[in-house]
């Protein structure tokens, strides 16, 4: 309830604090880096090629549970990995759209309280979500 409510008062929030969202590369930085983490895990696991595991992940991206995660690996992949849910991929050519759109999914889980939310984005991206919270902290 109200997600896209308080995914659109992240982006409200980043904007207001000064773009904090890009305020320093080290969330970007973050996203990238456990992403790539979670792609070689799945290349290792399954013996596979970066594409085969983008298939692979966005598979199992498909529930309605994973938006989120589906829309920032789209951000991070130029959509060659996400699931059901995602922008277009011309979107990601806009400046600084993957640490904006990645500070509205995590504030809008925080905010909401989602438990189950929070606990993906906390395993998908585990350092991103520490950079996250250091950007609210300000």
């Amino acid at each position: 309830k109200y997600t896209t409510t308080f995914h659109e008062i992240g982006h409200c929030i980043d904007r207001a604090g000064g773009n904090l969202s890009y305020k320093t590369p080290d969330f970007k930085t973050a996203l990238k880096s456990d992403f790539e983490n979670v792609v070689n895990a799945y290349m290792k696991e399954y013996n596979v090629s970066q594409e085969e595991a983008y298939l692979l992940i966005g598979n199992a991206l498909k529930a309605d549970k994973y938006h989120a995660i589906s829309d920032m690996a789209g951000g991070l992949t130029g959509n060659r990995c996400r699931g059901r849910y995602g922008h277009e991929t011309g979107y990601w050519d806009r400046d600084n759209a993957l640490e904006k759109e990645a500070f509205a999914h995590f504030f809008e889980a925080y905010a909401r309280n989602d438990v189950e939310k929070i606990d993906i984005l906390s395993q998908i991206f585990p350092s991103a979500r520490e950079e996250f919270l250091k950007l609210l902290e300000g």
